[in-house]
């Protein structure tokens, strides 16, 4: 073994400050799962972004991984600190110092005890966990139509008018289904844009983790600076030298972290630009559904109205309400030619769940830090850089703009929706005995009862 000299008592500091160390690597992989790979922006599997989310549990993954192969090389590292460190105490003899707070397999963040305060007064440490707060949200940077609201509402209102009417056509033998009871958000634009401000949000959380990560890498660097006062000797050179590639391994994930922040960012600008153009579509869909339900409203007249309609009705067929049947069939050519950008959507989609396997990449360079060579004992077997760290630390990974061809794919489809044609309401067949909607008198009938019911207020 090479020159080496001691200081136990600050030793014994070191290994607590290695472990303080150590733990940030749990507080980091866990905001990392918690918020940059939060899927909740992305959907279930009704939503075209999904496929994104499900690759973030992949890369949640890979963090974790890379957290545990973290700990594996920081616990070899000490127990290689700890084995030369008992040669010195043995070949001495007269010492037989304790060390308090070597972990050896390293444990987690909550074993062993944290020191006392002031017991780490030689290695001024960082606090990496303060820095992990909650991202900030992510919202709306696009102007979008501020018509939209009121045909959400008109929705509601209307469509519960317009599948009233439908169920009394139904109840007459109507070959015709209802509308869907979601909300235009839930039923439309969630499933086709996600949640834009959420994956912002995802956007956001990189950044912390990068400060984070920053952090962190300083404080390895702080740990090599202090080593000197536990440890001095040509023998500590190297754990000197790998402490500060941990820094700069550190650092260089942080980055590349940070550069996933591009990534949610343009998924986050393309998602909004998919809802703007939905919603546009569907105030128009909005104004045809407050039409129609007032034309149902005004034609469908509970109690005798409604039996004389369906005396016609069941006398010379669906044609005296055919009007109504093609403004519903509008509605629906509406909601088809929006749900007609799944195909272009989920390609995109896919696209960007390919550039994120960058991530990969990235926490792989921490996975090639290097370590102890096995059967070296003590420092002497520490490696200050292996070839697979210094290969990934010659640039930071970088995941890169979208240039594909689905991105432009996705583009004119959305440019496409502003050409959609959209038939005019259908106007309402001449009645020629109009006054029988007004006649007197009771008319039971096969279909449902619309005496005891009430049309929904549009």
């Amino acid at each position: 073994m090479g020159e080496l000299e001691v200081n136990f008592e600050n030793l014994n500091k070191m290994f607590a400050a290695m472990n303080e160390v150590g733990d940030q690597a749990w507080h980091v992989s866990s905001y990392f799962s918690k918020h940059v790979c939060d899927a909740s922006g992305f959907g279930n599997e009704a939503c075209c972004l999904h496929i994104i989310g499900d690759q973030l549990k992949h890369i949640d993954g890979w963090f974790d991984d890379m957290r545990l192969k973290f700990g594996d090389k920081w616990s070899d590292l000490q127990g290689a600190i700890a084995w030369s460190a008992q040669e010195i105490d043995r070949a001495d003899g007269d010492i037989n110092e304790a060390f308090t707070y070597y972990r050896g397999a390293y444990g987690g963040p909550h074993s062993p005890p944290t020191p006392p305060e002031g017991y780490l007064e030689n290695y001024h440490l960082d606090d990496v966990e303060s820095l992990l707060v909650d991202p900030e949200e992510g919202g709306a940077e696009l102007n979008h139509n501020n018509k939209f609201d009121a045909a959400a509402d008109a929705w509601d209102t209307g469509r519960d008018t317009i599948n009233w009417g439908i169920g009394l056509l139904q109840g007459l033998g109507a070959d015709i289904d209802k509308l869907d009871e979601a909300s235009l958000r839930d039923y439309i634009v969630f499933p086709l844009s996600g949640d834009y401000g959420a994956i912002r949000t995802n956007a956001n959380a990189c950044g912390v983790v990068n400060t984070a990560m920053s952090t962190w890498g300083d404080c390895f660097f702080q740990l090599g600076v202090k080593t000197p006062q536990a440890l001095t000797g040509q023998a500590s050179y190297g754990l000197i030298a790998q402490l500060g590639t941990y820094d700069i391994v550190m650092k260089a994930v942080g980055a590349g972290v940070s550069g996933g922040a591009a990534v949610f960012n343009s998924i986050a600008n393309m998602s909004e630009k998919i809802a703007v153009e939905v919603e546009d579509v569907l105030v128009i869909l909005g104004e045809k559904i407050l039409k129609l339900a007032s034309k149902v409203t005004s034609r469908f007249v509970p109690g005798l109205g409604w039996a004389l309609l369906a005396l016609d009705i069941l006398r010379d067929g669906f044609g005296v309400v055919q009007d109504i049947i093609d403004d519903v069939q509008t509605v629906r050519t509406i909601i088809t030619e929006c749900q007609g950008l799944v195909d272009e959507v989920t390609s995109w989609a896919e696209v960007q769940a390919g550039r994120l396997d960058k991530f990969q990449d990235i926490v792989d360079t921490v996975t090639g830090l290097p370590g102890v060579t096995a059967g070296v004992p003590g420092l002497n077997g520490v490696v200050a850089l292996s070839e697979q760290a210094e290969a990934a630390l010659d640039d930071v990974v970088t995941i890169g703009e979208d240039t594909s061809e689905e991105l432009g794919g996705l583009e004119e489809s959305l440019n496409d929706l502003d050409n959609i044609d959209i038939p005019d309401e259908a106007q309402e067949a001449p009645d020629d005995d109009e006054e029988m909607l007004m006649a007197p008198g009771p008319l039971d009938g096969t279909y449902d009862n619309p005496s005891t019911s009430t049309a929904p207020v549009v």
